[in-house]
């Protein structure tokens, strides 16, 4: 609900706040009443035979604010992962979504132009992806793929976009982060790895963070160190 002209009570709904296709913001969501992630019947699978279906994951619904932190528990190979891709668009073909929302900002992420969705990841939402080794890019210098999505999402030059990577490489806790910014991922720890990752989702300062196992195949001290890290970012 908000505040009309002349003290009268107006309804705000997700369909008022999708009018031009741009997610509200957090204070716009926060006065509708509207959660800043809304996940609702989603089912993911793969259409085989014509219109025949098989599901990998169903019925999944959920709803995080602004602010709020959620967690998603269950087995290995219950789709924690494939629910975290659905909502940031990277599903793995043949794999795609079967039914349901997903909202964002009052917007349905699925039926939002490709092109506009992409350009929501890393200043809207962005996700820490479960095997930093996998996911870095191993022919490049780690400090320039931080300075990627800045240099694309925000208009940085390449001079500022690769101040702020090493800045964002001292906020997450790496050591002589000038140094490092100029080393390629296999010369890195684990732990160290998983900073880098870090560092690249929070660089463009997104409102969502979708975290997949972050502390996977870490040991149990780096895992304390890095869920520190996350709640103090």
């Amino acid at each position: 609900m908000a505040q009309g002209p002349g003290g009268s009570t107006e309804l705000i709904s997700s369909t008022d706040l999708d009018r031009s296709q741009e997610p509200a913001s957090t204070q716009e969501l926060s006065r509708a009443g509207v959660p800043l992630l809304s996940v609702q019947d989603l089912s993911i699978g793969v259409r085989v035979s014509g219109r025949r279906t098989v599901s990998i994951v169903e019925g999944v619904s959920f709803d995080v604010d602004p602010g709020q932190r959620m967690g998603i528990v269950g087995e290995s190979g219950s789709g924690k992962s494939l629910t975290l891709r659905a909502i940031a668009g990277l599903l793995p073909k043949p794999v795609e979504v079967l039914s349901g929302r997903i909202e964002y900002g009052g917007t349905d992420l699925l039926t939002m132009p490709a092109k506009r969705r992409r350009a929501l990841m890393g200043p809207e939402i962005a996700m820490i992806f479960q095997e930093p080794m996998s996911a870095l890019n191993p022919v490049m210098r780690v400090g320039d793929q931080i300075a990627e999505g800045p240099r694309r999402h925000l208009g940085l030059s390449a001079k500022e976009a690769g101040e702020l990577a090493v800045s964002m490489m001292a906020r997450t806790g790496i050591p002589d982060p000038v140094r490092r910014a100029r080393a390629y991922p296999h010369e890195l720890s684990g732990g160290l790895r998983q900073r880098i990752m870090i560092a690249m989702a929070v660089s463009c300062g997104p409102r969502l963070l979708l975290c997949d196992e972050p502390t996977n195949a870490l040991d149990v001290t780096v895992q304390l160190k890095v869920l520190r890290l996350l709640e103090r970012l």
